[in-house]
């Protein structure tokens, strides 16, 4: 059976036409579509999330828009505009022009040292500016890390992500297995920060390693409260500035490593934090 599309284009027509021209398809999954559009007034080019409205998702598509209108840095991705019918909610957003990141590291195979540390490091200043805000973003993960036109980093797709009360934990499984902490897997109750920061080490893993790259197998074996040494002696960097030997120092998962001499800041003489 031919799965039901959120998007007619009678609802195109109607809702959207006034303030966009949309030029196309993006991208596409089970949580609806994303077009591209132009916006008339302005001229800007726009990507526009549609999701279905339903019983078992206008709490997630909530909780996704108010946290999304809380944020504004230059490395997460912008909400601009929110329109709903009575069966489609659109999410009217920055365009990210390359798309996922993962689709860059797919297409090299692996990134060089000096491209990969810029991108992990506006990633990581990301994550730090949502945990200034105890927000839990939850799914990091290449497909949820958009490269605009520039080559910048934008974190996107807040579906999962929580806003945690101070000391707050959490308990049951979020995300996607491959970037997941151990915590995750458990039963017990868990801080909901740290996972994000276990997922960081995953994403710089997958920037730098040959394919192919089996993160689950790698990682969800390893049982203590650090990051685990995940370069191998095929690693395409030389073993002096191996980044993950650095992030690889004992330190707990719990929180994002920008300041002192880490391999990503490497070359900056401080970082600003917005």
């Amino acid at each position: 059976m031919m799965k039901k599309k959120p998007f007619s284009s009678s609802l195109e027509k109607h809702t959207l036409a006034k303030d966009y021209l949309v030029l196309g398809t993006t991208g596409e999954g089970s949580f609806g579509q994303v077009k591209v559009a132009l916006h008339r007034v302005t001229n800007t080019m726009v990507a526009i999330k549609i999701l279905e409205r339903d019983l078992g998702m206008d709490y997630m598509i909530s909780s996704e828009i108010n946290l999304l209108k809380s944020l504004h840095y230059p490395h997460v991705i912008q909400l601009l505009q929110v329109i709903k019918t009575r069966h489609v909610t659109y999410l009217v957003m920055e365009y990210a022009s390359q798309g996922p990141l993962k689709k860059t590291v797919t297409k090299c195979g692996h990134l060089k040292e000096e491209e990969a540390r810029t991108l992990f490091r506006e990633l990581t200043s990301a994550i730090k500016y949502i945990h200034s805000r105890n927000i839990a973003h939850r799914d990091i993960k290449p497909d949820n890390i958009l490269v605009d036109w520039k080559g910048h980093v934008k974190l996107s797709d807040f579906r999962l992500g929580r806003r945690l009360v101070p000391g707050e934990k959490v308990r049951g499984f979020w995300g996607t297995r491959d970037y997941c902490a151990p915590e995750v897997f458990g039963q017990t109750d868990y801080e909901g920060l740290p996972p994000d920061i276990w997922s960081l080490g995953v994403v710089l893993y997958f920037l730098v390693w040959i394919p192919p790259f089996q993160g689950d197998r790698v990682l969800q074996h390893t049982a203590g409260d650090h990051f685990p040494k995940l370069l191998y002696p095929a690693s395409p960097l030389p073993r002096a500035s191996r980044p993950t030997e650095l992030l690889n120092d004992g330190r707990p998962h719990k929180e994002a490593p920008l300041s002192g001499k880490s391999w990503h800041t490497r070359g900056c003489a401080m970082m600003k934090i917005y």
